[in-house]
């Protein structure tokens, strides 16, 4: 044997998981062009199991080389391999449960902006402001349908029915779902126009540009022009504060998209693997700017809450809903880690790009 290990090494070395399962295979002896084999083998026993304790014990037993090695130091890696398995295992489960709160909130998130903009039309329409009204919800139907365009083309490879039926669930509001969804699980497909990547980066474009920033210009124009605050309607306020809190929540997602592109190289990068390849100026400009957009949309949240503080004194249910609005977004930061790991685990190529990045940032 070329080494020793303790057992109770592998909670430390889950960071960076292929690493220490290559190195236990080398130490026991398991030549250079079988170990990628052996470590994957070892990751299809941890998927597949029901039992990993057993799982992996019966798999060593049969496929790790372990002559000449004294029986301690046989049953001391396969400890260290098992106690290996079970941090995965547990880190798979956290990692399901954070990407279906991920895509719970994304949903939730979406659907409750567009019901506040046609709440905010509708209160424009009663109030005989016809063109405020018509503005706000046509940038809200505008947006969705340049989604379901970009679908419409972006599955033009396809089948008519899966083409249509995209379009259709993209016309339902549901697209930028389903596009993230397929880059947080690191799906790939080869019939599409753009990457997954790219995809959903255009789906929150569209998001961004024709929907949050034009209606919260026009709700926030309307609000100034009110002499008297205690006219300002409780809608029109809950829409300004529900349009900064999901464009917080798009941010978020592509200043993750940066932070994690350093970690994992394209195409290993199930977030935003493209922007990797952008030189320093450029990615420098891109970040630049994302700070500006960043800090306009904390600018017009104050600004909001300034003006729902002189409208509504402290009109609780309204508080309660802001409240509910940002431990949602809390909680969606807390639950990152968890399912960025699960979307690097899912990928085919997960051995040639394990763990690292979890315990290293996102704890």
């Amino acid at each position: 044997m070329k080494g020793s290990l303790d057992p109770d090494q592998a909670e430390t070395n889950i960071e960076n998981l292929h690493v220490a399962v290559i190195k236990v295979l080398g130490w026991a002896g398991a030549d250079k062009d079988n170990i990628e084999e052996l470590a994957e083998q070892f990751d299809s026993v941890i998927e597949n199991s029901s039992d990993v304790v057993e799982s992996v014990s019966a798999w060593f037993d049969k496929s790790v080389p372990t002559q000449g090695m004294m029986e301690e130091q046989k049953e001391g890696l396969k400890l260290f391999l098992i106690n290996v398995a079970k941090q995965n295992r547990l880190a798979k489960k956290m990692a399901r449960i954070g990407i279906a709160w991920k895509l719970l909130l994304t949903l939730s998130m979406g659907y409750l902006d567009v019901t506040t903009d046609l709440l905010v039309a509708k209160s424009y329409y009663d109030a005989g402001k016809f063109s405020a009204a018509y503005a706000t919800a046509g940038f809200a139907v505008l947006a969705i349908m340049l989604q379901a365009v970009f679908t419409f083309f972006q599955y033009a490879k396809k089948t008519g029915k899966e083409r249509f039926g995209r379009t259709l669930l993209a016309l339902l509001g549901l697209g930028t779902l389903i596009e993230g969804a397929n880059v947080w699980t690191g799906k790939e497909d080869s019939d599409l126009v753009v990457s997954g990547p790219a995809m959903y980066a255009l789906m929150k474009a569209a998001e961004i540009a024709f929907e949050s920033i034009p209606e919260s210009i026009i709700q926030i124009g309307g609000l100034l022009k009110h002499q008297n605050y205690r006219d300002i309607e409780t809608i029109q306020i809950i829409r300004i504060i529900s349009s900064v809190v999901s464009g917080a929540f798009i941010i978020t997602d592509a200043n993750f998209g940066f932070i994690l592109s350093k970690y994992l190289e394209s195409p290993g990068d199930p977030y935003y693997g493209w922007i990797s390849k952008i030189g320093g100026f450029e990615k420098r400009r891109q970040m630049l700017s994302m700070l500006l957009f960043n800090a306009c949309y904390f600018s017009q949240f104050v600004f909001s809450m300034s003006l729902f503080a002189k409208a509504f004194g402290s009109r609780k249910p309204v508080f309660a809903m802001l409240e509910a609005e940002l431990c949602a977004v809390c909680a969606y930061m807390g639950w990152k880690g968890e399912f960025f790991l699960w979307s690097v685990l899912s990928k085919p190529s997960a051995y040639s790009n394990y763990i690292h990045p979890f315990l290293a940032w996102a704890v």
